[in-house]
């Protein structure tokens, strides 16, 4: 049996912070969420279409579905390079774009529509949602984001992702489409689940701090780790999920700041390498002390984990196992990644 050791780098380094979807858990599950939730939206005629929808014909479908509305991922790759990281966000710009088309739809027409609406995710979300409040005759603030239609699609997406049961017990509400199986149940690691283990408790037993910053709700990234028995190598104070990024915006604006803290904002890094001792609006007021961001090192696979890292002021590291695989090796060196690995496993070596 091989044994395996830290990479020498790792030893300038306390903390280790993951983002999840791209490093250590696969975001198949939720791409399949997000292409049914714009397929279920644009043709129901409970939602924007004229249709009555079959959930189960549509899982049956699913492989030509998502090929179609994600035209064979690239627009998945375009709105990631964008800095869109939330896979709501994802069906959202999707979605969004798509109901704004003005003949007949055509999703690669969608792609050239969202490429062309903004350079990143919060001009994107804009754009789209002044073009929605055109197109619809609604005031611009239905359609933005956190807004009722934005609201209305996360909850469509929860549809699909959890399936009946665990949407019913989770929301206390029954999906408007029935008979969704739900995608949460299948995940499994990104990369080798033994490896992934031996990887965590080498960090653990050289008394690094480990931490995760996820657009993933707690609910779906927590009961994630504990099936695979690696929530235990992670600092409670430090798995800083969606739910910390709401819960601190809605802080801040009762103090009467209106602060978007998604990734690329750094508020999750920054707030994963602090833990409990500084609040959002420290955070958000630059109130704490930088001099200790040089001894943590961020993991991620697409551009908002840099773009938010670099923000925070942290070392970061590129996986190739995001949307992208390989082809994001040349993005990452423009860049100037600090590290780029092939996977997360290359944070160890053999002995």
């Amino acid at each position: 049996m091989k044994e395996y050791k830290l990479a020498e780098f790792l030893k300038a380094y306390d903390t280790i912070l993951f983002d999840m979807d791209g490093v250590i858990t696969s975001e198949q599950a939720y791409w399949d969420s997000a292409a049914l939730t714009v397929y279920e939206m644009l043709y129901s005629s409970q939602y924007y279409g004229d249709k009555v929808l079959d959930a189960k014909n549509a899982e049956d479908n699913l492989s030509k579905i998502r090929k179609d509305i994600f035209c064979s991922d690239r627009t998945i790759r375009l709105v990631k390079d964008k800095g869109v990281n939330s896979n709501w966000d994802l069906a959202y710009v999707v979605l969004s774009a798509a109901l704004i088309s003005e003949k007949e739809l055509s999703f690669e027409d969608v792609y050239k529509k969202i490429d062309s609406s903004g350079k990143d995710a919060f001009e994107i979300y804009d754009t789209l949602a002044e073009l929605l409040s055109v197109k619809f005759k609604k005031e611009k603030a239905y359609f933005e984001r956190l807004s009722t239609f934005w609201q209305e699609v996360t909850n469509c997406f929860q549809e699909w992702y959890l399936g009946d049961i665990n949407y019913k017990n989770t929301y206390s509400s029954l999906p408007r489409l029935s008979d969704k199986s739900g995608f949460m149940s299948a995940e499994k690691p990104l990369v080798d689940h033994d490896k992934l283990i031996c990887l965590l408790k080498l960090l653990k037993s050289d008394n690094k701090r480990l931490g995760v910053g996820t657009g993933r709700l707690r609910a779906e990234s927590e009961p994630v780790l504990i099936n695979w028995g690696a929530r235990e190598f992670f600092d409670d104070d430090a798995l800083i999920t969606y739910n910390d990024v709401t819960s601190s915006e809605e802080e801040l604006a009762a103090c009467g700041l209106n602060v978007n803290l998604t990734k690329p904002h750094p508020f999750m890094f920054l707030k994963g390498h602090f833990g409990n001792e500084i609040s959002a609006i420290d955070i958000v007021n630059e109130n704490y002390d930088k001099e200790s961001l040089n001894r943590t090192l961020v993991i991620g696979d697409a551009g908002a984990d840099l773009f938010s890292a670099r923000a925070g002021g942290f070392s970061f590291a590129a996986v190739l196992t995001g949307v992208q695989g390989q082809d994001a090796r040349t993005f990452f060196e423009k860049e100037n990644a600090t590290f780029i690995l092939n996977d997360v496993l290359e944070l160890m070596v053999e002995k």
